[in-house]
C-alpha cells in the first residue's frame, strides 16, 4: 500500500472527525434553542437526523483512521522500505543489475519469477523463462558466470557469492550485501540478447 494512499485515508478520516464534531455541535445548539422555545422539547425529526448523521460521521472517521493506522503498520520493514516485497525487471542485455535490496548475512529471502521471456540468441533461439535454455557449457574455461548451470538462466550475486535462481526459490545470504541479478550469459555476448523478466523479491 502506497504511503500517499495511507496519508490520504488518514486525512479523510480526520476531516470526517471534524465534520462529525461540527454536526454534533450544531445539533446540540439547535436542540437547546428549540428546548427553550418549546417546553415539551423538540421532536426527534430533523434534530434526530442531524444527530444520527454526526454519529455516523464519527464512526466513519474512526474506521478510516483505524484503517490508516493498520495499513501504515502492516507492511514489513524491508531494509528501510515499507513494503513486504518488491518487483524488479531483469534485462537480458545487461550485466549485474542492482535490485536495491540489501541483505544481511544468514538472512533468508525469496526470488520468484513473475513474468516475461528472454533469449541470449535473438532470431535463432526462442525466448524462455528464468530457467534458461537446456544448453550447459560445463567447462571451467566457459565465459558464463555459472558455466555449470543452464545458459540463459536467472542468476544472483551477493558479495562474491554467485548462485542459480532460475524460476525462483528460497535462498540464504552468505554475506551482507546488495542483491544483484542477471542472465547467465557471457559479458561480451549481450548484443544478440533480447527480452527481460519480472521477478518478485520477498524477505
Amino acid at each position: 500500500m502506497s504511503t500517499y494512499v495511507i496519508i490520504s485515508i488518514a486525512l479523510i478520516g480526520f476531516a470526517a472527525v471534524v465534520i462529525g464534531a461540527a454536526i454534533l455541535g450544531c445539533s446540540a445548539i439547535i436542540a437547546a434553542t428549540l428546548s427553550r422555545n418549546n417546553s415539551r422539547g423538540s421532536s426527534f425529526g430533523p434534530i434526530g437526523v442531524v444527530v444520527l448523521l454526526g454519529i455516523a460521521a464519527g464512526f466513519t472517521a474512526c474506521a478510516l483512521l483505524g484503517s490508516a493506522v493498520m495499513l501504515g503498520s502492516w507492511p514489513l520493514k524491508f531494509h528501510g522500505q515499507e513494503r513486504p516485497w518488491q518487483e524488479f525487471t531483469v534485462f537480458s542485455d545487461l550485466g549485474w543489475q542492482d535490485t536495491g535490496v540489501t541483505l544481511r548475512e544468514g538472512q533468508q529471502f525469496q526470488v520468484q519469477y513473475v513474468s516475461g521471456r528472454w533469449t541470449y540468441w535473438s532470431g535463432t533461439l526462442a525466448p524462455f523463462d528464468g530457467n534458461g535454455d537446456n544448453y550447459i557449457c560445463g567447462r571451467a574455461e566457459c565465459c558464463e558466470p555459472l558455466p555449470g548451470e543452464r545458459k540463459g538462466a536467472l542468476i544472483g550475486k551477493i558479495g562474491n557469492e554467485v548462485f542459480l535462481i532460475g524460476n525462483g526459490g528460497t535462498f540464504t545470504a552468505g554475506s551482507r550485501g546488495r542483491l544483484l541479478l542477471r542472465m547467465n550469459d557471457c559479458d561480451g555476448s549481450f548484443s544478440d540478447n533480447k527480452g527481460a523478466i519480472q521477478v518478485r523479491i520477498v524477505p
